[in-house]
C-alpha cells in the first residue's frame, strides 16, 4: 500500500472513531430507564404480540388491531427482528433506533462532506446533531420510537436530493422514492413534510422542469404508491376500519385538530421556535439566526447554503402550522446542525480570520453540549415529575417488590387514562412466569382486593372510601394495599 492511501485510510479511520465516539450519548447505558410513554410504550407492546403472533401486517395491542397507533409497521418489524436476536427487554426494543440514530450520524456527516469536499464540517454537524436534546433526548434517538427511523430516512432522501441537482442521474430519483415509500411505512405520511421544501429548492435552481420531464420520476413515483397501497390495502382486509383510523389518526383532521379519534390542546405558531431556544436546540439555536448573515455578506444565495436553508426552514413552518407534540422537531434538528456547518465552512472559506475566530465558540458550545448529553446518558434517572408515569415499571421489574405481588394483584387505573407505560412490563411477567395481573378501576373494586396504584389521587381516593392497608410502597406514590372496610369512626 502506498503512503498516500494509508494517509487516506488513516484519515477515514481516524472519522469513523471519532463519529463513534460522538454517538456515545446515543448508546450509553440506553437499556436503564423503564419503557417510556408514549409511542415507545405502545410499539415495545406491538413488537411483544408480533413476535409472538407472527401477524406482519397488522399491529395489535392486546392482541386486537391496535386502533390508536395505525401507523405501518416497519420500526416494529426491526424491533421483532432485535427481540428475536436478544430476547424480550427494554435494550431489544431500543437497539434498532440506537443503530438508526448513528447511521444518521455517518449519512449526515457523508452529505456534508458531499458538498464541502471537507471532512471537519461533517464533523461539526455530527457533533451539532448528537449534542442536542432534541436528537438525543426523550422520544428521539435513544429510545424505541419512530423518529429515530424516520430521521435516517429524510437524511437519505436528502442525500439523493442534493446529489441529483448536482448529478441529474435517474437512479437518484429511485432512491428518493424508495426512501419516500419507506418513510411512510415508518411514521406515514410526517417524511412527506420535507417535499415542499425539496421542491423550492429545485425550483429556485432551475431542476424542477428537468425532473418533472423525466419518465423515471413517474415510474419511481408510481412504484412508491405501489409498495404503499399495497400495505394499506393489505391491512384493510384484515383491519375492516383500518382507514377510518388513518385518516382521522394520522392525515388531515389530525394535522388541523378536527380528528374525531386524537384531540391535541392548542399550541400556539411559535412553539417549536421557543422549545427549539429552551429545549431541543439551546445554544445552538442561537447560532442559526446568523446563518443568515453569510449569503448577505456574500451577496449570494449558494447553493450549498440554500439546500440547507430551503429544506429546514419550510419543514419547520409546515410542522408549526400543525397540531405539535415535542418530538415531532426532531427531523429539523440535523438539516439546522447542516446549515450551521455549512455556514461556518462558508465563512471560513470567505475570510479566513473571521472564520477562525467565528470557530472558536461554535467548538466551545460543542464541547460544553457534548458534556450535558454524556452526563444525561450516563446518569439516567427519572425526573421529579415522572415517578408517577414510571412508579409501576419500576416495582414490576425489581425482585424485591415483584415477590410482594400475585396474580390477585390488581392494578388500579387512574380514571380517563387509557395509557400506561407499564403494560410491556405485565406482558412480559405472564410470558416468563405466568403471572397475570389484570387491571381494575374504581367502580369494580371490592373489600379485601389487593391493590397497586401509582398515582397521588388514586391512593387519596382510596383512603376516602376504603380502610388502606399499605404492603409495600416505593417510588413516591407506588403503593402496594389491601382494601379493608372503611371504620365507622373514621
Amino acid at each position: 500500500m502506498t503512503s498516500g492511501r494509508f494517509k487516506v485510510l488513516a484519515e477515514w479511520l481516524l472519522v469513523g472513531a471519532f463519529l463513534v465516539v460522538l454517538s456515545i450519548p446515543l448508546w450509553l447505558k440506553v437499556d436503564s430507564l423503564p419503557i417510556r410513554l408514549f409511542d415507545e410504550a405502545q410499539n415495545a407492546v406491538n413488537a411483544l404480540e408480533m413476535s409472538e403472533t407472527h401477524n406482519w401486517l397488522v399491529r395489535t395491542y392486546d392482541y386486537q388491531p391496535d386502533t390508536f397507533d395505525c401507523k405501518p409497521p416497519l420500526l416494529i418489524w426491526f424491533q421483532v427482528l432485535s427481540i428475536k436476536a436478544l430476547g424480550v427487554s427494554e435494550l431489544s426494543i431500543r437497539l434498532p433506533s440506537v443503530v438508526f440514530s448513528i447511521l444518521s450520524l455517518f449519512v449526515l456527516f457523508l452529505l456534508v462532506f458531499k458538498i464541502t469536499d471537507k471532512k471537519w464540517p461533517g464533523l461539526l454537524a455530527a457533533l451539532i446533531t448528537v449534542t442536542s436534546a432534541g436528537f438525543y433526548g426523550d422520544h428521539a434517538g435513544r429510545f424505541g420510537d419512530h423518529e429515530a427511523l424516520l430521521i435516517l430516512l429524510i437524511l437519505v432522501f436528502l442525500y439523493c436530493l442534493y446529489s441529483y441537482s448536482h448529478n441529474p442521474k435517474s437512479n437518484y430519483i429511485y432512491r428518493m422514492g424508495a426512501a419516500i415509500a419507506l418513510g411512510v411505512l415508518c411514521k406515514s405520511v410526517a417524511i412527506l413534510m420535507i417535499l415542499p421544501g425539496s421542491v423550492l429548492y429545485l425550483w429556485f435552481f432551475n431542476h424542477l422542469t428537468g425532473l418533472f420531464t423525466d419518465k423515471h420520476l413517474y415510474y419511481a413515483t408510481f412504484g412508491s404508491l405501489l409498495i404503499i397501497a399495497f400495505y394499506y390495502l393489505g391491512r384493510t382486509y384484515f383491519q375492516p376500519d383500518y382507514l377510518y383510523t388513518v385518516w382521522h389518526g394520522e392525515l388531515l383532521p389530525r394535522f388541523i385538530n378536527t380528528s374525531e379519534t386524537h384531540d391535541f390542546r392548542y399550541i400556539s405558531f411559535r412553539f417549536y421556535f421557543e422549545l427549539m431556544y429552551t429545549e431541543k436546540f439551546v445554544l445552538w439555536s442561537v447560532l442559526v439566526p446568523f446563518t443568515v448573515l453569510i449569503p448577505l455578506v456574500k451577496l449570494q444565495f449558494t447553493k450549498e447554503w440554500s439546500f440547507w436553508f430551503v429544506n429546514g426552514f419550510t419543514l419547520l413552518l409546515i410542522l408549526s402550522a400543525g397540531t405539535k407534540h415535542y418530538w415531532y422537531i426532531a427531523p429539523v434538528i440535523p438539516i439546522f446542525a447542516g446549515l450551521i456547518a455549512i455556514s461556518v465552512f462558508h465563512l471560513l472559506q470567505e475570510y479566513k480570520i473571521v472564520g477562525t475566530v467565528a470557530l472558536l465558540p461554535v467548538l466551545l458550545i460543542g464541547l460544553s453540549t457534548y458534556k450535558t448529553a454524556y452526563e444525561y446518558a450516563f446518569h439516567p434517572a427519572e425526573k421529579w415529575n415522572e415517578w408517577e408515569s414510571y412508579g409501576i415499571s419500576h416495582f414490576l421489574t425489581e425482585p424485591d417488590h415483584l415477590k410482594n405481588v400475585s396474580s390477585n394483584t390488581k392494578i388500579l387505573l387512574r380514571p380517563y387514562n387509557a395509557h400506561e407505560a407499564y403494560r410491556f412490563y405485565l406482558k412480559l411477567l405472564k410470558k416468563d412466569t405466568g403471572l397475570d395481573m389484570v387491571r381494575t378501576s374504581f367502580p369494580e373494586l371490592a373489600i379485601g382486593d389487593t391493590i397497586l396504584s401509582h398515582h397521588k389521587m388514586v391512593y387519596d381516593s382510596l383512603i376516602i372510601d376504603y380502610g388502606v392497608e399499605v404492603l409495600d410502597s416505593s417510588y413516591k406514590y407506588t403503593k402496594l394495599t389491601v382494601l379493608h372496610q372503611k371504620d365507622a369512626e373514621e
